[in-house]
This record gives structure tokens, sequence and C-alpha cells, in this order.
């Protein structure tokens, strides 16, 4: 399946959660928000969320300094 990881189209494996997608980015999941198309998904709620053809996932990482 493709889907667009920040702007970026990529093939996706077959049952991919959000929580496994964020391994695979090696970004922790305790530093980030994510959006599934457009809507803000809560992380404990990644592990449920399989990652569907077509889906546009934004990683966001919080901004660190003064």
């Amino acid at each position: 399946m493709v889907i667009v990881v920040n702007g970026e189209r990529r093939e996706a494996r077959d049952g991919l959660t959000v929580l496994a997608l964020l391994e695979e980015e090696r970004t922790p999941a305790s530093f980030v928000l994510v959006e599934v198309n457009g809507a803000y998904l809560p992380l404990r709620r990644g592990e449920d969320r399989e990652i569907a053809d077509g889906d546009r996932i934004e990683i966001i990482l919080p901004a660190i300094g003064g």
C-alpha cells in the first residue's frame, strides 16, 4: 500500500500500526504528536490504529529552545 508520511510518499506493509511506524522511523512515541488524515491521534490509540492505503500521516516533533 502507499501512504504519505510528512509529505513523502512511501510503500508500507499491510497491518502496519501508527506505533509500529514510529518505531520504524526510530521516533520515540513519547516525544511526538501524530496526525492521521488531518486529525490528531492520541498515542494511546497508536497501537490499535492500523494504517490504511492512502493515509496521510504527519509526525510532529516539538521545537526545543528559546
